[in-house]
């Protein structure tokens, strides 16, 4: 007797194999019938090739994909050559495809946990469920693809995307909160000898460091929904973190006493109220330089895909327009690289040498609000004695 399923009518496919997969900091092979194959990634956690070893290392299957995701396929396989339907995917290998996500052959279509991603015109198949930020108008749109830049960004949650270039600016505001917490710890252990200004100084940067980055985090995602609470409530959250955390590794312990807490709320206040009137200026300074990183790296991509011979005909007309043909594209790229670099400069130029006093400032509220909540219980605790 041989049972069939249906789904609204339409019969379903017995299950004949069952893919496991061995998963570490991300899913690292796949096991399908005795055959373990490792997925190799791109730099944007794309899948580009299967490994398969037994005595040797063989490259069982290879991918690539244009900007928004489309695998490109061997036009032989395409009639008269072959049977494969031009613009559609077939059963693959691996179905972690683009950005490492779910591929689902039969919708045509990238299953992103909200919404599905159709990377055949870059948009989900859904409105967006968020309702986007006002202070950032691409967010508005309720079916676009990473801001039209799938590039420099990866949408896994289908409500709103990550770029790079927001991580490299959060990374270099909170190099800078991480040197000056730095200084701060250094010049606040100066009593205690030269292990104490060391100490003070590992310690202060790296409080300083995780809190901004921390808190510029907690802002470019609390932004998209609370409005002008979410500086207050980001900076006040992450100093409130690094407040409990210094504490606890101090007693080695959870067991706080009354004092304990009134540092951690303290130390709340006190960087919410400095979120309130510099946290803005922190944010529009992280999007900023994610911007000017973003847009540059995003004709770098064009660039060197127009070199490699990657780019679709129709595409290259934009450029032909400007003079820029396959032909002369590498030194147009080595061009844009330039600037790039000459860009990254300006960047931190413009951080140590410009308005110091409000953009240092914005770096170190979490630091600044920690040494306050520490110094205030000192004083209270002296004052006790």
């Amino acid at each position: 007797m041989v049972t069939t399923d249906y789904i609204d009518g339409v019969a379903q496919t017995p299950v004949t194999s069952v893919r496991t997969y061995l998963i570490g900091d991300d899913v690292i092979a796949q096991r399908t019938g005795g055959n373990t194959q490792y997925l190799l990634y791109d730099g944007h956690g794309s899948t580009r090739q299967l490994a398969e070893y037994d005595t040797a290392v063989t490259i069982a299957e290879d991918y690539s994909y244009d900007g928004y995701g489309v695998l490109l396929q061997d036009e032989n396989t395409f009639p008269p050559n072959g049977t494969q339907t031009p613009g559609k995917v077939d059963t693959q290998a691996a179905s972690l495809l683009y950005a490492g996500e779910q591929w689902d052959t039969s919708a045509q279509m990238y299953y992103l946990r909200a919404r599905y991603y159709n990377p055949s015109n870059g948009l989900f198949n859904n409105v967006d469920p968020y309702a986007g930020n006002m202070q950032d108008p691409q967010s508005l749109h309720k079916y676009l693809y990473c801001h039209a830049n799938p590039i420099n960004g990866i949408d896994p949650s289908g409500e709103f995307g990550f770029f790079i270039s927001s991580v490299i600016s959060i990374s270099i505001l909170s190099s800078i909160s991480a040197i000056m917490g730095g200084i701060m710890g250094g010049i606040g252990a100066r009593k205690d000898g030269v292990g104490g200004i060391f100490k003070g100084i590992f310690f202060g940067a790296l409080k300083a460091g995780i809190g901004t980055a921390l808190s510029l985090t907690f802002l470019s995602i609390f932004s998209m929904f609370m409005g002008p609470f979410a500086a207050p409530l980001s900076f006040g959250l992450s100093s409130a973190i690094i407040t409990f955390a210094e504490i606890a590794i101090t007693k080695h312990s959870f067991q706080f006493e009354w004092e304990d807490w009134v540092q951690v709320i303290l130390s709340f206040v006190v960087a919410a109220t400095m979120g309130a009137v510099f946290g803005g200026g922190s944010n529009d300074l992280r999007m900023r330089i994610a911007d000017r990183i973003r847009d540059l790296s995003f004709v770098r991509g064009k660039l060197a895909q127009l070199a490699s011979g990657g780019m679709p005909e129709w595409q290259q007309i934009n450029f032909s327009i400007k003079g820029i043909t396959p032909g002369n594209a590498m030194a147009a790229f080595e061009t844009v690289k330039g600037q790039f670099q000459n860009e990254m400069k300006d960047i931190i130029k413009d951080l140590v040498m410009g308005d110091i006093v409000k953009k240092i400032t914005t770096s170190l509220i979490t630091p600044i609000a920690t040494g306050i909540a520490n110094f205030c219980m000192a004083f209270a605790k002296k004052a006790d004695e």
